[in-house]
């Protein structure tokens, strides 16, 4: 079965979390050979965190190694003509890879995401703690 490719018109910002290389595999061993795109280019992978098509998780994001240039902790708005391929995953999960991506754009850090979910936790919190004791 075809997996199937959903045009994306989102913005998907996301978290790096690991930037590898893509290597073909034959009966289930890893070769030497990269995988390439259409157009013959080495393709790397960045996994990350982030949500499109209305769904939070880890997903897959394929691009040719020359716009590669991130690393964990990197916060990324891929932009180009971008597609999502799903499929079927363990335990019923679904993986995402997200194709066509032309530019990676650097937005944040990781760092700077979590210390302002920090400030709204705290904000939270004293509010609560306020409503409270009124």
């Amino acid at each position: 079965m075809v997996a199937p490719v959903i045009p994306m018109q989102e913005e998907v910002p996301v978290i790096v979390l690991r930037v590898t290389p893509g290597h073909v595999y034959k009966d289930n061993k890893k070769t030497d050979q990269r995988v390439v795109d259409e157009a013959g280019r080495p393709v790397t992978r960045v996994r990350a965190f982030g949500r499109a098509l209305g769904a939070t998780g880890e997903l897959t994001i394929e691009v040719p190694d020359a716009i590669a240039d991130v690393a964990p902790g990197d916060v990324i708005a891929p932009t180009g003509d971008l597609s999502a391929e799903l499929r079927g995953g363990d335990f019923g999960a679904i993986e995402m890879k997200i194709l066509g991506a032309q530019v990676l754009t650097k937005v944040s850090t990781a760092d700077h995401v979590f210390d302002g979910l920090q400030r709204d936790a705290v904000k939270a919190r004293r509010q609560e703690q306020q409503e409270q004791s009124a």
